[in-house]
């Protein structure tokens, strides 16, 4: 019995399908919305039918080595999306050239991808000008604190940055540099 007469003898032991809302007895502003079969077992006719649908479409597929192939462009389909996509990004590949010239192409892209990423981080042109401003060293003031105890504070924010002898080359609060005179006698006040 070939595909399209077992897909006809299968319906024709289906019922047909009737109205969910008239099955279970719903009000009657509820007919119209949903079609069932009453029975299960139609059910099973139904997914037996889509089997053979479906043998007939892999029949006109081809052999089973073509259907092997077929499949490997399925699964790299389900990978990209659809197969219309797949078919569209296969074209668009060969449009750019071999695969080699794509590998190549992508290492170029990532490479200006980096670059771009490391000039991003830098910041903006104003941020970049701060952080050139703040690798020349300044000279930081001098203070005393009640005690008498002689200390340095950084020119830009007033951070603490030397302590009788101990003395940080960069302010740890804004990362400005710091200039030491070997004589402290230098500093301004």
């Amino acid at each position: 019995m070939k595909p399209e007469e077992t897909i006809a003898l299968l319906k024709g032991m289906q019922n047909k399908k009737v109205d969910y809302a008239e099955m279970v007895c719903a009000p009657a502003f509820a007919y119209g919305y949903e079609y069932v079969y009453p029975e299960p077992e139609d059910y099973a006719i139904e997914e037996a039918i889509k089997a053979l649908k479906e043998i007939q479409q892999y029949r006109k597929i081809g052999t089973v080595e073509e259907l092997a192939r077929a499949k490997k462009y399925i699964d790299l389909a389900k990978k990209h999306g659809t197969i219309g996509e797949m078919i569209d990004e296969c074209a668009a590949y060969e449009e750019i050239g071999t695969v080699e010239q794509v590998r190549n192409q992508k290492d170029n892209l990532n490479t200006a991808y980096k670059i771009i990423s490391d000039y991003e981080s830098c910041g903006t042109v104003e941020e970049c000008r701060e952080a050139t401003e703040k690798q020349k060293p300044k000279k930081p003031l001098a203070g005393v604190d009640n005690y008498g105890n002689e200390y340095s504070i950084c020119r830009e924010c007033s951070e603490v940055v030397g302590i009788k002898g101990n003395k940080l080359n960069y302010c740890p609060d804004c990362g400005q540099a710091i200039q030491w005179d070997e004589n402290l006698e230098g500093m301004e006040e």
